[in-house]
């Protein structure tokens, strides 16, 4: 399936050398098998790591849902450290204090924001980054349109698919190579 923006779905984003790290057809099963969800595939994405390894990083007390702890925990597990970046809406790309590669936790926006963090919290979704050195654009990976895009593609094609009353960033992660 090509999008309007003119790449296929699944495959290598154009130019960016990086592959996407799993078929639609393992992420499936990893869904069905042991509940693989945004959080896995946003960590498999952005260290390159299988949905095996993933999974083998977050058990055994993943609770099937992934907030920032877990993340962090999984990252310590493969080998590898991550600094937290502050929350809230960044200047230029929402993203601009990061490069290399992170997790963004994004904060889905309407009438919950109101509540306790709990309830805000299941109205929450994962994505992985790739800013390079250069700032010249940021690539997000998501799991429900396996295939990183820019950000402008993200949010005029999954965003709204996903949650159409806005959202911001609740936390991020930068992963330390």
């Amino acid at each position: 399936m090509t999008t309007e923006v003119g790449f296929e779905r699944g495959n290598r984003r154009k130019g960016s050398g990086l592959a996407v790290p799993f078929t639609d057809a393992e992420i499936e099963i990893a869904a069905h098998e042991w509940g693989a969800n945004c959080g896995p595939g946003a960590l498999s994405a952005a260290t390159g790591r299988s949905l095996g390894e993933v999974r083998d990083a977050l058990t055994p007390s993943w609770p099937g849902y992934t907030n920032v702890g877990h993340q962090e925990k999984a990252l310590r597990r493969m080998g590898l450290s991550s600094r937290r970046t502050r929350s809230g809406v960044w200047p230029w790309t929402k993203f601009g204090s990061m490069t290399g590669r992170g997790l963004v936790f994004v904060q889905w926006l309407g009438p919950w924001m109101e509540k306790h963090w709990r309830e805000q919290c299941q109205q929450t979704h994962w994505v992985a980054t790739y800013a390079p050195a250069d700032r010249l654009g940021v690539l997000l990976f998501d799991v429900s349109y396996p295939a990183w895009l820019t950000i402008y593609e993200w949010e005029k094609i999954v965003a709204p698919d996903l949650h159409d009353d806005g959202w911001k960033i609740r936390s991020g992660l930068e992963i330390l190579l």
